[in-house]
C-alpha cells in the first residue's frame, strides 16, 4: 500500500479522475489503466 496526496480533478464530462504520479506508479509496479483502490479523505 502507498499513501500520497493528490487532487480529484474534473474531466469536463461530469466525471472525475485522480492523478497518480509516475514515481508512485513505478514504486507500485502500475501501468496506465491498471485498477487501483482509492480512499478519499477530506482535508
Amino acid at each position: 500500500m502507498s499513501r500520497w496526496e493528490t487532487s480529484v480533478m474534473p474531466k469536463g464530462d461530469g466525471t472525475r479522475f485522480v492523478a497518480v504520479k509516475a514515481a508512485v506508479r513505478r514504486a507500485n509496479d502500475l501501468d496506465e489503466g491498471d485498477p487501483i483502490t482509492v480512499t478519499i479523505r477530506r482535508r
